[in-house]
């Protein structure tokens, strides 16, 4: 009886947390000054390595834009709170998901970047495409300069690893 209700117990448990999980896409960013003009680079290929960690509370995102990588790791603090550290604290602050644990469907960001620049972002994920928006302010965070956006697709791992490949050379 004793071994039955701890059995149940540990399938109760291990239901609770997701496995940790891999995600590729593929697709542009685009980038716009504050009047919605778009930008030098805009419509550039974007590929991001996303993988989703319960076991160890984090997510980590590697990214190549303008053919170069970049990374940021996402660690939760609770519930759906995540610390964000974009690149070695060159981007700093917190994300906030919604929907369904571990399988977030949106979220937010409240960003500082080069400790002196706020970003607000949200992000969308619905039927394996991602759309996300950063605004990017002046100091003191009253006047936008520009914003930037993500249209990405799932993909899978061998058509993400030739693509980036191909347009960000060195792999991620």
């Amino acid at each position: 009886m004793i071994r039955l209700v701890l059995a149940g117990l540990a399938l109760c448990a291990g239901a609770e947390v997701a496995p940790d999980s891999v995600e590729y896409y593929a697709g542009t960013t685009f980038t716009r000054d504050a009047a919605g003009k778009s930008l030098e680079g805009s419509g550039s290929p974007m590929f991001m390595k996303r993988t989703l960690s319960p076991s160890k509370n984090l997510i980590r995102e590697d990214v190549c834009s303008g053919a170069r990588w970049s990374w940021a790791e996402m660690r939760r603090q609770k519930k759906g709170r995540f610390d964000f550290d974009g690149g070695g604290g060159l981007t700093t602050g917190s994300v906030v998901f919604s929907g369904s644990e571990w399988a977030w469907d949106r979220w937010t960001y409240k960003l500082t970047a080069n400790k002196t620049r706020p970003v607000t972002g949200e992000a969308f994920l619905r039927d394996g495409a991602m759309r996300v928006n950063f605004s990017y302010f002046k100091p003191g965070g009253k006047e936008m300069r520009f914003v930037i956006g993500q249209e990405l697709k799932a993909v899978s791992k061998e058509e993400f690893e030739k693509l980036s490949l191909e347009a960000c050379p060195g792999g991620s």
